[in-house]
């Protein structure tokens, strides 16, 4: 079970990345520039 909690906490904080990039992609795709928050 302890490998699965780990497991599960790699994904959550992949996931998270994920979301950063994204956010950061469109906030390219809206101002044109390379801009980051």
């Amino acid at each position: 079970f302890k490998i699965y909690e780990e497991g599960m906490k790699l994904v959550k904080y992949c996931n998270q990345k994920i979301d950063e990039v994204e956010q950061k992609i469109l906030v390219i795709n809206e101002k044109g520039d390379l801009d980051e928050f």
